[in-house]
């Protein structure tokens, strides 16, 4: 029990220290939960301080919840009668759970994107590689499902999405 209490505190702890504000106050002198968007996170770092500042935040943000991870390993590891699979959900779910709501920055930090994804690359960094692109460019797959099918329903295949449903109707209502 007492291992499982030490991983949520530890990765709480990582989850609280947060990046944005303290990169923001060393690179620009203000705090970004002041400015845009008010979110502590890398996007509004990348409106309000710049490309560099955002993209060093994005890469400590991931490796929050990576170290998190790799610090439950740790403890399953050398500590005997324990579960790691929960030691690894519980340290992602307070890295997490840290990130945004940091005890160190009054409770007001980020969404917790960036550090998903950290605790997914390293749980199962195949859906972690799926969501980045999915998260990051969620319109041009929009866009490139939309293309598909309309080219379908332009070229008049037999697979293409109008075909299919008057072909259904044809099955159901005939």
């Amino acid at each position: 029990m007492g291992a499982y209490i030490a991983i949520a505190i530890i990765a709480y702890a990582i989850g609280s220290i947060n990046f944005s504000v303290i990169f923001s106050r060393k690179f620009a002198g203000f705090d970004v939960r002041e400015k845009g968007s008010g979110n502590a996170g890398t996007t509004n770092m990348l409106r309000t301080v710049g490309k560099k500042a955002a993209v060093i935040t994005l890469v400590c943000d991931i490796l929050k919840g990576i170290v998190s991870i790799l610090i439950a390993l740790l403890i399953g590891y050398f500590v005997k009668d324990v579960n790691k699979a929960i030691l690894v959900q519980i340290a992602g779910f307070f890295a997490i759970f840290g990130h945004t709501f940091p005890i160190f920055f009054e409770f007001r930090g980020g969404k917790g994107v960036a550090t998903a994804l950290g605790v997914i690359l390293l749980t199962n960094w195949q859906i972690g590689l799926f969501e980045e692109y999915t998260v990051h460019d969620r319109s041009n797959i929009c866009k490139a499902l939309k293309r598909l099918a309309v080219e379908a329903d332009v070229d008049g295949s037999k697979d293409s999405p109008r075909n299919m449903k008057r072909q259904l109707e044809k099955d159901v209502y005939n």
